[in-house]
């Protein structure tokens, strides 16, 4: 393979790692599990998503019931 192809796999088994390894480290206690790479939790009338594979964190605010 060429050298494009030759970085481009070891940057994809990189980020296959890097991956594995913030889910294991995740502890999921106060969260609530929906998938094995979704968790999600309220919060001071927020929701908060959390994705830790990809340590990405989506905060919706909660909408008042009437």
């Amino acid at each position: 393979m060429g050298d494009v192809g030759d970085t481009f796999n070891a940057l994809k088994k990189h980020r296959k790692a890097q991956k594995a390894k913030r889910l294991s480290e995740f502890s999921p206690d106060g969260w609530t599990k929906h998938t094995p790479y979704h968790f999600s939790k309220k919060e001071n009338g927020y929701r908060i998503d959390f994705y830790p594979s990809t340590n990405r964190r989506i905060k919706t605010k909660l909408r008042s019931k009437q």
